[in-house]
């Protein structure tokens, strides 16, 4: 052992690497001490790891056990950790990357190293996990290992309309449209409203939702169709009114959400009888005459091909 320049009556000897538990006595002279141990204690770390994702109640799936190689996890869920320990456990937190936070996590087993935990998924702002252990004795765990999270988000519904097919249009005061529709959502359609507002002497009114039925308990898919009587519009049309209407269609998400998707905005200008009439009548003088450029154009072109025929 070196002798202590500083302090002559001191001795060391510095160990490095231990890998395994050893005894020593130290002699000085004709001095001998008792004896000592030194006992090596591995760090702490997990011999098992198993996660469940719990899926969010409104979207009507089960739970599911899933693997740390695929952590793919829908927003709002929770996943439920299990893990095992080499060693009686004394501390463990759940770290999670992105934000930093840390969560408790519960240690139970006769032996002390049961453990689990629980997260809740974001909408965003994490990717991954790791568990930090400290045992028994003090011994922390060595290099973190990160479990990584994707995040599924839950996209809003989707909703198409493809009746009336021009946004704006004329209409009269008894006017009935009809709308034709497509709604879709990933876990069901929990709203479904057409709504309005009437614009009359340059004041833009209130917006009026009317529930539409959705058939079903909350369908992933839904087509439909709704007569929209203008007799019914409150308050009441006038001449010269305008009547804007959209369909709204929300889903179940009550985590993260709800989303919420409108679909195209739709203008019908009220006019009398006779104005209608004549914008229905110049909308037929234009179909005719684009039928006719096409019956033109077809015998141009049987006249072009006849002639290539002959030629040959």
């Amino acid at each position: 052992m070196d002798r202590d320049h500083e302090h002559p009556d001191h001795f060391n000897l510095k160990i490095s690497s231990l890998i395994e538990t050893m005894s020593y006595t130290i002699t000085l002279n004709d001095a001998l001490s008792d004896d000592f141990t030194i006992e090596t204690v591995p760090n702490p770390g997990l011999t098992s790891l198993n996660c469940t994702e719990i899926y969010p109640a409104y979207t009507g799936l089960a739970s599911h056990e899933c693997t740390v190689g695929n952590l793919s996890l829908l927003a709002g869920s929770k996943l439920d950790i299990h893990t095992t320990a080499n060693s009686k456990i004394k501390k463990a937190v759940v770290k999670l990357v992105g934000s930093g936070e840390e969560d408790p996590v519960a240690i139970t087993g006769k032996d002390g190293d049961d453990l689990t935990a629980e997260i809740v998924i974001p909408a965003a702002g994490i990717s991954g996990f790791s568990i930090l252990l400290t045992n028994k004795t003090g011994v922390t765990s060595g290099a973190e290992i990160v479990y990584r999270i994707d995040i599924l988000p839950d996209h809003p519904p989707g909703i198409t309309v493809s009746k009336p097919e021009r946004i704006q249009q004329l209409a009269t005061l008894q006017n009935k449209t009809n709308i034709a529709f497509q709604a879709t959502d990933d876990f069901g359609l929990y709203k479904l409203a057409l709504c309005y507002r009437v614009t009359a002497d340059n004041t833009v009114g209130n917006i009026t939702r009317v529930d539409l039925d959705l058939g079903q308990d909350h369908p992933r898919k839904m087509t439909g169709q709704y007569t929209f009587d203008l007799s019914t519009v409150k308050p009441v049309l006038v001449l010269g009114a305008s009547l804007e209407f959209w369909l709204e269609a929300t889903d179940g998400n009550t985590v993260t959400g709800p989303g919420i998707t409108e679909s195209e905005h739709y203008t019908l200008n009220i006019v009398n009888e006779d104005e209608f009439k004549q914008d229905a009548m110049s909308r037929l003088d234009d179909v005719l005459s684009v039928m006719e450029q096409v019956e033109t154009g077809e015998a141009k072109a049987h006249s072009e091909i006849g002639k290539i025929i002959k030629g040959k």
